[in-house]
């Protein structure tokens, strides 16, 4: 909820909106945020097979990816589970990092001075997925 709360302070338009949290009695929680046309993955599966990516797309794709795992950076959040299906296209055709579940803080990280493996097989770094699938 820390970085949730975080990201709410930023108001960043470039970064996901999340308008509110529900709390339900079982301690869980529902997120509300910006809707999003699908995510990055299903949109590559369908271009893949009617039109290729132009050279265009892809830079500003990686572009605004980048400017967010900055501002993150500046907010003290690693995300940890960047991958296709964790990028939203907005109906605006911008792109945004979603679920934040595997995130954590620099301070979180430091004070316990070791990696704790998160996020996707196959997305992670080499070093982290194989701690991963020692642990």
């Amino acid at each position: 909820m820390k970085i949730l709360a975080k990201i709410i302070e930023a108001d960043d338009p470039e970064l996901i909106e999340i308008a509110g949290i529900e709390y339900e009695r079982d301690k869980s929680y529902n997120i509300i945020m910006e809707y999003g046309l699908g995510d990055l993955a299903s949109y590559n599966a369908f271009r893949q097979k009617h039109f290729s990516w132009t050279e265009k797309e892809i830079h500003s794709i990686r572009e605004n990816l980048l400017k967010q795992i900055e501002k993150l950076r500046k907010l003290n959040i690693y995300h940890l589970d960047i991958k296709p299906g964790n990028i939203i296209i907005t109906e605006d055709w911008k792109i945004k990092l979603i679920d934040f579940g595997c995130s954590e803080t620099y301070d979180d990280i430091n004070d316990r001075r070791e990696i704790i493996p998160r996020g996707t097989p196959g997305y992670m770094h080499p070093v982290i997925e194989q701690a991963f699938k020692e642990s």
